[in-house]
């Protein structure tokens, strides 16, 4: 099922705002390098996307496509090739809004034979990213489930979930207690954060905003995820995170290892080669020369092993009360997939949309083609040379 084809809106772009001057330096400077962050509102024509292999979760909503948490390892980097884009820093620059998101979603879970699935919101991108403090587009879903009382899982690795605490609470209320927010957190290093989630809140912030989720009775779940053989799986740096998620209240924890998906290789990889090149015969053993996108099951069977002893000591919910999380967490990278098994139609339907596509308005011509030629030099092969027109804004708020 396509989810949405692109098609922009016209009129003026977002205003535009210098990075890193709110008390974020140390993540902006490890962006700052890839030029500025465009963003392009885009009408979908749907929202709710059908995932039949994900249990036990089978819609997903994701607002944005794209993010601006710029994560190393993000295994829905790939799907920006759909757009021309590649799988690098044009993730985490050029960012899709889906602008009509709430209006449609209103209509899907109308029809007569929604039965109130539980939905899953942040799947592919996280739903709040720093653009979300313009648009709004989270908090606007969230009105839409609260009106329908339908249950949902976030996932999200930010703190600004807190600027929606009360229509969280007000979720709870009206779905008896079916509402999780699971926060995604791979260490408290803040040195390391930096480096493999640049863009996304310190690791404290996370673990704050888990901490009043728990404290006003929402259930809250810790994704140790993905773990990155060489960086984060330190035993003693995995039972500090649990200690920590133990000693705030968090409902459970779980951990997956990385997955490379299909089309990241070369963007993973070229990352451990430059911060972590000592790291490279390991991960050739690991991932078969880069031949696998799953780790070896020995390193899967002693992440295990491990966090069950964790989950022991520390009064979590034992594995098989956790089964159905963890295959969830398990088959979210999945998702990759099983999103675009029609790439064709897909195709057709950016290309309808590309030759529909207006100049925005706030933009001479002439600095209109500027700005597109002068996108940042790329980590991944460039792909074709279609270009989709984005209004550029330079903002991220400070988180």
């Amino acid at each position: 099922m396509m989810e949405e084809a692109a098609i922009p809106v016209s009129g003026a772009g977002p205003g535009q705002k210098q990075e890193g001057k709110t008390g974020r330096k140390a993540a902006a400077s490890a962006l700052v390098e890839d030029g500025p962050v465009h963003y392009q509102l885009i009408q979908a024509r749907s929202v709710l996307n059908r995932v039949k292999a994900m249990m036990p979760l089978s819609w997903t909503i994701n607002p944005y496509r794209g993010c601006r948490h710029a994560c190393v390892y993000c295994f829905a980097r790939p799907t920006h090739n759909y757009f021309d884009l590649n799988a690098g820093v044009d993730f985490h620059t050029r960012i899709f809004v889906k602008i009509n998101a709430p209006q449609v979603l209103r209509a899907e879970l109308s029809r007569p034979g929604w039965k109130r699935e539980s939905i899953c919101l942040g799947s592919a991108t996280d739903p709040y990213q720093p653009v979300e403090r313009r648009y709004r587009l989270t908090r606007k879903l969230l009105e839409v489930l609260c009106e329908k009382a339908n249950p949902l899982d976030i996932i999200t690795k930010s703190h600004l979930v807190l600027d929606d605490l009360d229509l969280l609470t007000e979720l709870n209320r009206r779905t008896n207690g079916q509402l999780a927010v699971n926060m995604s957190l791979t260490t408290l290093d803040e040195a390391k954060a930096r480096l493999i989630d640049p863009g996304a809140p310190a690791p404290r912030k996370r673990m704050d905003a888990l901490a009043r989720l728990s404290e006003a009775g929402i259930k809250t779940r810790l994704f140790i995820m993905p773990v990155l053989p060489g960086i984060t799986d330190q035993p003693d740096e995995l039972e500090t995170l649990v200690k920590t998620a133990a000693d705030i209240g968090v409902t459970s924890v779980s951990a997956d290892s990385l997955r490379i998906a299909r089309g990241l290789e070369e963007y993973y990889y070229g990352f451990i080669d430059k911060n972590f090149p000592e790291l490279r015969p390991r991960y050739n053993r690991l991932y078969q020369n880069g031949k696998r996108s799953m780790i070896t099951e020995a390193y899967k069977e002693s992440l295990r092993n491990k966090m069950a002893q964790l989950r022991e000591k520390y009064h979590f919910p034992d594995k098989r009360i956790l089964r159905s999380e963890e295959r969830f967490s398990q088959t979210a990278q999945a998702q990759l997939e099983l999103r675009f098994e029609e790439p064709a139609k897909l195709q057709a339907a950016l290309e309808a949309a590309e030759q529909a596509a207006t100049p925005t308005g706030n933009f001479p011509r002439e600095k209109q083609k500027a700005n597109n030629q002068a996108k940042p030099a790329l980590s991944q092969p460039k792909m074709a040379a279609r270009t989709i027109n984005l209004h550029q804004a330079s903002f991220d708020f400070g988180i």
